[in-house]
């Protein structure tokens, strides 16, 4: 089982301990349902930030060095082994000397788009999770969108990274014959 807690405040910047999990949970339900041994606690905050740059000379920066949010889902997971995969890759052919260095210069061209996107998206998300009475309403609305399959597809591609694709074609926001594109 997993439990979100949210804090009136933001904490000290330590680890929360089963204390202070078994307090909130008494605080909101009136009991803590006897929770012990637990494998894992963290804390996280709604900082979301993204590096104005991906590379500084021989310096690159890929994941959570390029990008930090809320771990909603998973996706900044995703989106960091996608990162990797792109800067992989050029990596080997700069490195093997079958592409110049300005190969390097494409991966922010195309990353960078895509981890503003997921910040945005886990932003969202974040700001639906709050439990004010408008954060309720829009929730509410929102769950009326996703009742119709065109908005619950785009979401879904969007939340699980299926919602970008790669082309070869050229594209105007690219310096290279490999550029991101989106399905949207």
């Amino acid at each position: 089982m997993r439990v979100a807690l949210t804090e009136q405040q933001v904490g000290a910047g330590s680890e929360p301990t089963l204390r202070e999990v078994s307090e909130a949970l008494i605080a909101v339900y009136g009991t803590d349902y006897g929770i012990h041994s637990l494998t894992w606690i963290s804390g996280f905050t709604d900082m979301t930030r993204q590096a104005a740059a991906y590379r500084n000379r021989r310096v690159l920066l890929a994941g959570d060095a390029a990008h930090v949010h809320p771990p909603m889902g998973g996706q900044g997971l995703n989106t960091g082994v996608q990162d990797a995969v792109n800067l992989g890759w050029k990596l080997a052919q700069v490195v093997k000397r079958t592409s110049p260095e300005s190969l390097l210069d494409t991966y922010y061209a195309e990353r960078h788009p895509v981890a503003a996107r997921t910040l945005r998206n886990t932003m969202a998300q974040t700001a639906l999770r709050r439990p004010d009475d408008g954060t309720k309403a829009m929730s509410g609305y929102f769950s009326e969108f996703l009742s119709m399959d065109e908005p619950r597809k785009r979401l879904a591609a969007e939340v699980s990274g299926l919602g970008i694709h790669w082309s070869s074609v050229t594209d105007t926001r690219c310096r290279g014959a490999v550029c991101l594109t989106s399905i949207w």
